[in-house]
């Protein structure tokens, strides 16, 4: 055995030891509605909300265009019944007393759980166009909400009412 593959025998050996532990070790509970330590309420992540909704009634899914470091907390996902592009949905207007038509087919799922982040209008005076979650917000389209209401509901997922 030449001394180079020498070098690479226990690179190989601790690979195939901790794809085997990988595998056969039992996994953490994951993400979600059946995770114990999430608010009874508003249980899973803005991720999970939105695989839930796109599983039951597929949309185009967009994110928003420069997505920061903790955009699971605050970061935006558009869903969306026509195709849009990041910059269309960024221009959407985020003000409830301007409302925009470009919003009809439109829904925003918006991360609130960064203790850092300055205020959303569409999530602090939305109204009847918000479903404020705990650690996530969807606001939009009216008709988008109700589906989107009806798919998080149909897995034990309910709006907390506004502080």
């Amino acid at each position: 055995m030449s001394p180079r593959s020498r070098s690479w025998a226990p690179v190989a050996l601790i690979s195939v030891v901790a794809l085997t532990a990988g595998y056969t070790l039992p996994r953490p509970a994951g993400r979600g509605a059946d995770r114990p330590s999430a608010p009874a309420a508003g249980r899973g992540d803005m991720l999970d909300a939105v695989a839930i909704v796109q599983r039951r009634s597929p949309r185009f899914l967009v994110s928003e265009p420069m997505p920061s470091g903790n955009w699971t907390l605050a970061g935006a996902l558009y869903l969306c019944r026509t195709p849009r592009t990041a910059a269309d949905v960024d221009g959407l207007s985020k003000h409830p007393s301007r409302p925009d038509p470009q919003w009809a087919g439109v829904v925003c799922f918006h991360g609130t759980a960064d203790p850092n982040r300055i205020a959303i209008p569409w999530v602090s005076d939305g109204g009847d166009r918000c479903l404020r979650y705990g650690r996530f917000a969807v606001f939009g389209d009216p008709e988008l909400l109700a589906e989107v209401r009806a798919a998080l509901a149909a897995e034990g997922i309910h709006p907390v009412e506004h502080q």
